[in-house]
């Protein structure tokens, strides 16, 4: 058997990339796992895998001119493939004694890797599950009137994990309308009597309304109610089809009390009033927020409090977590990363793991350096908190943004000199949503190794860091 991946010896026979779905597939078959229990492990219906599947194996079966299924894949591929041969074209089908091409004439295609810069695509190959979080988002929007908050701090992978339930969504003919708050101009986020229609204007444009389907705005009811009964009149009311609505970067309105107030308690009662109706009960409401931007809820001096009238201490709260260690082979193993193959450099996948704790963003950063040949993982590890490190721009954005929070820079400083210390309630929450520590049996430790050494050093000089030259 050559030592290349699977997914990229079918890339290589169907000639072009397989999506994140298909890519699954073809790894959970070839280590012999039952579509009932991809099902339970990603989130999807079993019957929808084995249609993915269906389609994937009959595809392979008419390039290759023989019948490949889940159960005989591994040896059609250590029989047919070898490294380094490409795929017949589509109208000539070789049979089982005529030899595939010369490898020397035909190379196999590059897999591109982009720069881990921003959010997957819903069919990214890099993408990578994180049990139970799919699976409870997907759940969660199939309940008539639900709300699921999905939080964690920046570049966790939120707005991945988005792009899934919104692919789900569609895939369950429900109504899909995503809004993000980044899209709108400071001078609208100032204003509540801008951005609640904003929003307004958003979802028709979202769903393919037009101006017909407006109706009369009557001042005298007040921005909240003139929001109702746009969704409820012009959306709701005309198709049964379940609505999920999703905000994303919902921390963007909330950086003024008076905007937050009104976007927050107009979200409350659209979800309140699901509780209770059955045409509203045909919305479901996904907000996405980032936890370590200073808000109306986490902002060191706070503003008046909201939770009365905050939408997000009801429904279902979805933190993402860090990235498992199985998770993070898996990772690597996407990346074609021979060290996540060989056993004899477990010690240092398990080294680096430990230094960023699974932190995702950091995780698809160290693969990708490596996998570009800007590193390798030992280089990764040696360099890890210098200015020539992958992870230097993360580390400074950290240090900067704690900069907003004295008393939680002052705690750090204890938590990274200490051996698991105590945190008062309001500094801990901080700390958390900034994604820089962990709890262990009521007391608090760096998240990683990787914020262990570099705070101790720069809280303790108490100096900017420094830029690399």
């Amino acid at each position: 058997m050559p030592d290349i991946s699977p997914v990229v010896q079918i890339q290589q026979v169907l000639n072009r990339p397989l999506t994140h779905l298909e890519s699954m597939i073809l790894m959970d078959s070839w280590s012999g796992i039952r579509y009932s229990t991809m099902a339970q492990q990603s989130g999807y219906g079993e019957e929808y895998l084995k249609q993915i599947g269906a389609r994937l194996w009959h595809e392979l079966s008419n390039r290759l001119g023989i019948t490949v299924t889940k159960k005989n894949l591994r040896l059609v591929l250590k029989n047919r493939i070898q490294l380094g041969e490409s795929s017949p074209p589509p109208d000539q089908k070789p049979t089982l004694s005529e030899p595939l091409a010369n490898p020397q004439k035909d190379s196999p295609p590059e897999v591109f890797y982009p720069f881990p810069s921003g959010p997957l695509s819903s069919d990214s190959s890099l993408y990578i599950h994180r049990p139970p979080a799919e699976a409870t988002a997907f759940a969660e929007i199939d309940q008539p009137g639900c709300l699921l908050c999905i939080h964690a701090p920046h570049r966790y992978g939120k707005t991945s994990l988005l792009r899934q339930v919104m692919t789900y969504a569609q895939a369950q003919q429900y109504r899909a309308c995503l809004l993000d708050l980044q899209e709108a101009d400071s001078r609208i986020l100032q204003r509540a009597d801008l951005l609640l229609p904003w929003l307004c204007q958003r979802i028709g444009e979202g769903l393919g309304l037009g101006p017909e389907d407006e109706i009369p705005w009557n001042p005298t009811l007040g921005l909240k109610v003139n929001c109702g009964l746009y969704l409820q009149r012009v959306v709701l009311e005309r198709a049964e089809t379940p609505l999920v609505l999703a905000i994303h970067a919902l921390e963007v309105g909330l950086g003024r009390a008076p905007v937050a107030q009104d976007l927050l308690s107009m979200l409350r009662l659209w979800h309140e009033q699901a509780q209770g109706t059955p045409l509203w009960q045909r919305l479901r409401l996904v907000l996405v927020y980032a936890t370590d931007s200073p808000t109306a809820f986490n902002h060191p001096k706070p503003y008046p409090p909201l939770s009365g009238i905050s939408p997000l201490n009801l429904g279902r709260s979805l933190r993402l977590p860090p990235l498992s260690p199985d998770q993070f082979v898996a990772l690597g193993r996407r990346y074609q990363l021979a060290p996540f193959q060989d056993e004899t450099q477990q010690s240092t996948v398990e080294a680096l793991y430990n230094l960023i704790a699974g932190h995702p963003y950091l995780a698809h950063l160290s693969c990708y350096a490596v996998q570009q040949g800007q590193q390798t993982l030992d280089d990764v590890l040696a360099t890890a908190t210098t200015p020539d490190s992958v992870f230097w721009p993360h580390l400074q954005e950290r240090l900067t943004r704690l900069q907003h929070y004295p008393k939680a820079r002052e705690a750090l400083h204890r938590v990274v000199t200490g051996d698991g210390v105590q945190v008062d309630g309001l500094t801990l929450h901080q700390l958390i949503s900034l994604g820089l520590v962990r709890v262990e049996n009521g007391l608090v430790h760096p998240l990683g190794d990787i914020y262990r050494h570099f705070f101790a050093t720069y809280l303790a000089t108490d100096k900017p860091a420094a830029t690399p030259s």
